[in-house]
């Protein structure tokens, strides 16, 4: 009677139906980059902007501060950030650089040519940012929780 792909169409236009409410499609359309709060993709979402606003995270691989940054991003999210390795004997290292910034701790955050030293909680990084997606970040929360 249907053909596969009109089957294919069907369900998809169903699921699509099932899933999506007025709010979520406005929002969709006037900033598609969002995500649902609570969700890991929160974390992945923030990420990619501090990329494309060209912020960037000095760090070093044996600092527990860095670690502790890196952990509150969620490993996924965490390989999207710019990330600038200090220490000389670490992978990819560009302890030069560092130096010539005068970074002093590990981890400093360049956001908008200034430099924010200390580790940065999530919501602490969306407003320096300018960040405009949703801020209920997951992976902080279930950090937290695990002390």
């Amino acid at each position: 009677m249907f053909s596969k792909v009109s089957k294919v169409a069907i369900a998809i236009a169903l699921s699509s139906a099932a899933i999506s409410t007025p709010t979520a499609k406005a929002e969709a359309v006037t900033n598609p980059t969002t995500t649902p709060p609570g969700t890991a993709s929160t974390e992945m979402s923030l990420a990619t902007h501090l990329t494309q606003a060209n912020i960037k995270m000095y760090g070093a691989y044996n600092c527990p501060f860095s670690l502790l940054q890196r952990q509150l991003f969620g490993e996924a999210a965490f390989k999207q950030v710019t990330y600038i390795e200090c220490n000389a004997n670490g992978k990819n290292a560009q302890a030069s650089l560092c130096q010539a910034l005068q970074i002093k701790q590990t981890p400093t955050w360049e956001i908008g040519g200034h430099l924010y030293s200390g580790v940065r909680s999530l919501e602490q990084l969306a407003r320096l940012s300018k960040y405009q997606g949703f801020t209920h970040f997951q992976q902080a929360e279930s950090l937290v929780n695990s002390f």
